[in-house]
């Protein structure tokens, strides 16, 4: 055999070599991809396909009791509900409620807020005054006023009727008492009821608690335990509270008393577990004044955005300072112009905010939400984002609820719907059962099986397993779990 021959030979059998290794490696590779793929497909599904929301079902919840206030989501998944009249833990792999004791009662005004000890602050300072609370000072008024008529009855001026001059010196007497400091309406309390030793241990008793009142409060899951912290400068109801990007936790508006200071912020430092007053009237935009604010966010470039209705502005912690929206116009109006409320609102994982407008009624604030706006507030940019599926809303505290779901959807559930119908004369109010399932992506909502109950103003919380928890807004034991297709 000639040196070629054998040299070409030799090459074909390398080649040969070459063909069968590369044969090989194309089969590793599409095992490979294949092993890949199904185990893509294997995790997705359990990541996504189980989280199938527009298929799921809305599933009664047994429960021994009443369960009814505000949840807040623990750092192991457990949900704690206080500000009813139990407060309840919630373990979702057994489905169980538990009572926990609490030495605090009434914390109820503001929502719980984890902070990143792992503990729960509640800020909930008894708002009424001692002597708003017990209707005795009714009668305590009535003695005030029987006795400034007798001192001054000879100073009834000629031509006016007895029954009239007493009820000017009750008018008078009912504005000098309201005007007087607590402290010396507590004293003129003892005073009438110094021979009522029951009445006065009730007083006493809740004028201690009221000023205690005055400390936050923090619950620790781990031991189940709840202990006093700092003291906060401002006794709200009803405020907004908010986490910050520090752990530190924002606290503004509400209802304070005798109208005074509910828009002033202030600061609870997890650090130190104080309060610090961080605004007055000096620094407090005019733009609080007379209205009510509707949601806090703290923003991923630790802002605060802070929603007025339409309108709205950014509040910054570390330089206690506020900004004007970029682009000043009228609000949200200007996106959609015929809209003039924000009926609910809710922040998503990646930041944006959705907003559901609707209009302003004229009759008891009734309003109604149709339409949702997506907000980007980095960039203060907003996107007409489509329309419900059904129209929802209703007064001020009986809203209908939203809820982020794992897949980004939002679940959008009850309220009050046929509003036109409350509006006339002797109408009623009108819960619904229905829910529907909003994509902000799409920007389409659509209509699924509707709940158990009729609901407004309820409360809802997405689940670590994905699953969400719907209680309150219809009766205590009205209890029921809304769960994606495929769920296991």
């Amino acid at each position: 055999m000639s040196n070629n021959k054998k040299i070409s030979k030799q090459v074909n059998k390398i080649r040969g070599f070459k063909s069968a290794f590369d044969l090989k490696f194309k089969i590793k590779v599409i095992l490979l991809s294949t092993i890949i793929l199904i185990g893509s497909k294997f995790v997705y599904a359990n990541t996504i396909n189980n989280y199938d929301y527009i298929n799921g079902t809305f599933q009664k919840l047994n429960t021994p009791y009443p369960v009814v206030g505000n949840p807040v989501k623990l750092n192991d998944g457990r949900i704690l509900i206080t500000g009813g009249k139990k407060d309840l833990i919630f373990n979702p792999k057994t489905n169980e409620f538990k009572e926990i004791a609490n030495p605090f009662p009434t914390i109820s005004y503001l929502d719980g807020r984890v902070l990143n000890t792992n503990k729960v602050l509640f800020n909930s300072p008894f708002w009424k005054y001692p002597s708003e609370l017990f209707s005795s000072y009714e009668y305590v008024r009535e003695e005030m006023e029987r006795e400034e008529t007798a001192k001054t009855a000879h100073l009834r001026p000629p031509g006016m009727s007895i029954t009239d001059y007493r009820q000017k010196q009750k008018d008078k007497a009912r504005e000098d008492y309201a005007k007087l400091p607590e402290e010396e309406k507590a004293n003129i309390f003892r005073k009438y009821n110094q021979n009522n030793p029951e009445l006065l241990k009730k007083y006493n008793d809740y004028a201690q608690r009221y000023e205690k009142s005055l400390y936050a409060q923090l619950y620790n899951p781990d031991t189940d335990k709840w202990e006093y912290t700092g003291k906060a400068h401002i006794r709200r109801m009803m405020g907004k509270s908010v986490v910050l990007n520090n752990g530190d936790v924002l606290y503004i508006g509400g209802i304070a008393q005798q109208n005074k200071g509910a828009n002033f912020i202030e600061i609870y430092n997890t650090e130190t577990g104080t309060f610090e007053q961080k605004t007055n009237d000096e620094n407090t935009p005019k733009i609080f004044y007379g209205k009510n604010i509707d949601a806090i966010y703290c923003l991923k470039n630790d802002n605060v955005i802070i929603f007025i209705g339409t309108e709205y502005l950014f509040y910054n912690p570390k330089t206690n300072q506020f900004t004007t929206p970029k682009q000043i116009k009228d609000g949200i109006t200007d996106v959609l112009p015929s809209y003039k409320d924000v009926i609910q609102s809710i922040m998503l994982t990646d930041g944006r905010i959705i907003l559901f407008l609707g209009r302003k009624g004229y009759i008891l604030s009734v309003g109604y939400a149709l339409n949702m706006v997506i907000f980007n507030p980095l960039t203060e940019e907003f996107i007409d984002g489509g329309s419900l599926a059904i129209p929802r809303g209703g007064l001020k505290d009986q809203k209908f609820n939203v809820v982020e779901l794992k897949n980004g959807e939002i679940l959008i559930t009850g309220g009050q719907v046929k509003m036109e119908e409350f509006k006339k004369l002797g109408g009623l109010k009108k819960f619904t059962n229905s829910a529907e399932i909003y994509n902000p992506s799409t920007k389409i909502s659509t209509p699924i099986s509707s709940m158990n109950y009729e609901r407004s103003n309820s409360s809802s919380i997405l689940l670590d397993d994905g699953r969400v928890l719907i209680f309150d807004g219809a009766c205590g034991t009205c209890v029921e779990m809304y769960i994606p297709k495929k769920y296991k």
